[in-house]
């Protein structure tokens, strides 16, 4: 019996992953059809999210794809992806407010796909047979250890952005060394305030960038949320929650 059903989910996710094939077969085709922007430039940025997104700092840096590229040669593509709801774009800002489009920094952006779904396949479908792909397999089987960070983030993404949240994240470097002192994966607003959400996709982690947010701008933060593979609690100011809660946020 479990052979069975085990046989019958097997072949159900290959059915669904032929059909989230034909949707990226789909976006290539329209990508290549429109005439407004360089389809090679938005044809490069949606093959690398997944590359870019395994990074550990999931920033998406033009210099990774293309050596000779510049931010301001793709920023037409980025936005034609953005308008086409392909994909979400995390901005980062450098001062927290309730107004936080004020601080953007658009030379350091994330992007995130807009279905997560999609992500997978983009990540691990080689192009083979539906069959013979050892790392789709392995997924299924859980024996595949891999950086489910940015699935995890990806789909908290998905989530802000199905709520209408502009979504923005915040981070500081040592001046001297340039290594990053603080990382705030999401940053929304809520009313006056500002929320600052961290994802933790490890059972090991630590909250020093939420702490170091508040410490540097007050009362302009207002809730304190990690997002963890755990139960509902409350330590001192920071919320944690399990993933799910990412949808109504």
């Amino acid at each position: 019996m479990c052979k069975k059903f085990y046989l019958l989910n097997f072949y159900g996710v290959i059915s669904v992953k032929r059909v989230k094939r034909a949707i990226i077969n789909l976006y290539r085709k329209d990508m290549k059809d429109q005439k407004d922007v360089n389809d090679e430039y938005v044809g490069n940025l949606f093959d690398n999210i997944p590359s870019q997104l395994n990074k550990e700092n999931k920033r998406f840096v033009i210099f990774n794809i293309d050596k000779n590229g510049r931010l301001a040669k793709y920023n037409t593509s980025i936005g034609w992806l953005e308008d086409a709801m392909i994909v979400n774009v995390a901005r980062n800002v450098t001062e927290v407010s309730v107004a936080l489009s004020l601080s953007m920094d658009d030379k350091k952006f994330k992007m995130y796909l807009g279905d997560t779904g999609l992500l997978i396949n983009l990540a691990f479908d080689d192009g083979g047979s539906f069959f013979d792909n050892e790392y789709y397999n392995a997924i299924l089987m859980d024996k595949l250890h891999i950086n489910e960070g940015m699935f995890i983030e990806n789909i908290v993404s998905q989530c802000l952005r199905a709520n209408n949240h502009k979504i923005r994240y915040n981070t500081k470097s040592d001046p001297e060394s340039k290594q990053v002192t603080r990382e705030v994966d999401f940053l929304i607003r809520d009313g006056m305030k500002v929320t600052a959400i961290e994802v933790k996709s490890s059972k090991r982690f630590t909250i020093k960038s939420l702490v170091d947010i508040k410490k540097a701008f007050g009362n302009k933060i207002g809730k304190q949320i990690v997002l963890y593979e755990g139960d509902v609690k409350r330590d001192g100011d920071i919320l944690y929650f399990p993933y799910f809660v990412a949808s109504v946020l």
